[in-house]
C-alpha cells in the first residue's frame, strides 16, 4: 500500500496563507479601532481642533498593532483616566477609548469572519 499526500495542508500553502491570514486580520482590527476612537471623538468633543485626533492612530508594533494617541499629554485627562480628572475638577472624561474597545471586542469576530473568505480559497 502507498499512500501519497499532496495538497494545501501538506505542501505548506495552508500554513502560509493562515499566517498572512491572522496578519491581515490583526491589522484590520487595528484599523476598526482607530476609526471606533475617531468616532465616539466626534460625539464627544464640543470644539474639536482636529489636533488630538490627528496623533489617534493604529500603528505596528513589532508583530503586534496597537491604536493609541502617541503620547498625548493631554491624553489621559480627555480619557476620564488622568490625575486632574475627578474628584479633582468636574471632568470625568469621555470614555472613548472604552467605548471603542467595547464595541470592538463585538465586531472584532465579523471582522476576523470577513477577512477569512478569500484565504479559505487558498487553503483549499
Amino acid at each position: 500500500m502507498r499512500i501519497t499526500q499532496h495538497g494545501p495542508l501538506f505542501d505548506g500553502r495552508a500554513q502560509a496563507a493562515l499566517k498572512d491570514y491572522i496578519e491581515d486580520v490583526e491589522a484590520e482590527v487595528a484599523q476598526e479601532g482607530e476609526q471606533l476612537v475617531h468616532k465616539y471623538l466626534h460625539e464627544f468633543l464640543q470644539h474639536p481642533t482636529g489636533r488630538y485626533e490627528s496623533h489617534v492612530r493604529a500603528r505596528a508594533r513589532g508583530s503586534l498593532y496597537e491604536v493609541s494617541d502617541g503620547g498625548v499629554v493631554y491624553g489621559p485627562w480627555l480619557a476620564g483616566t488622568g490625575s486632574r480628572n475627578a474628584p479633582r475638577t468636574r471632568f470625568r472624561g469621555y470614555r472613548h477609548w472604552v467605548l471603542a474597545f467595547q464595541e470592538l471586542e463585538r465586531s472584532s469576530g465579523r471582522i476576523a469572519e470577513r477577512v477569512f473568505r478569500p484565504y479559505l480559497r487558498r487553503m483549499q
